[in-house]
């Protein structure tokens, strides 16, 4: 937690100090409430469930220990955009969302 709550101070008083800044759009449209995909409920789980392990948990497993202030904002797409999560640091939190 401490970690988490450094790089959220980052972010908020110290942004030009962030290294990346990543933003994902995630289709939220009817199809994607169509199961499909193989170990998922639906597709739209398969879609976060492929950004947490692929992405996300991929970054987390690269840098080790080291402290990296990365942001990640996720926008869920439908008829129009909504914020899931709007720059929150890349860490084992984000990935559990």
């Amino acid at each position: 937690w401490s970690n988490h709550r450094k790089a959220l101070r980052i972010l908020k008083n110290d942004p030009q100090l962030c290294t990346t800044h990543s933003v994902i759009i995630i289709d939220q449209s009817g199809s994607m409430k169509q199961c499909d995909v193989n170990g998922f409920r639906s597709r739209s789980d398969a879609a976060f469930g492929t950004l947490a392990l692929d992405y996300i948990a991929e970054q987390l497993y690269k840098q080790g220990d080291e402290f990296f202030v990365d942001a990640v904002t996720i926008i869920e797409m439908n008829c129009t955009g909504s914020l899931f999560v709007h720059k929150e640091p890349m860490d084992w939190i984000l990935f559990n969302k």
